[in-house]
């Protein structure tokens, strides 16, 4: 969560729940540049091996709030990769 540094609370892992079927496009901050594009994507995620910094803290997710994701879409052996049509 782009609130909460990762080197400091650790990182939370979820379920992708629902991914826009269209991008949003985020103007560039430059005339003639080329803009972000996102996906938005519901999550369900779970803090709790999250660290804070005082024993009954709890971390505090807000609707609309930013996040960087690493999203897993399945998992292959190497043999896998080499067999496939």
């Amino acid at each position: 969560f782009d609130a909460y540094d990762s080197s400091i609370y650790g990182v939370g892992e979820g379920k992708v729940d629902y991914i826009s079927p269209d991008t949003i496009s985020e103007p560039s901050a430059t005339p003639g540049g080329q803009g972000q594009v996102y996906y938005r994507v519901h999550l369900s995620v779970d803090t709790r091996r999250m660290r804070v910094p005082n024993p009954g803290d709890r971390i505090e997710l807000q609707p609309g709030m930013t996040a960087t994701a690493e999203i897993k879409t399945g998992e292959h052996t190497d043999f896998r990769y080499l067999t496939k049509p």
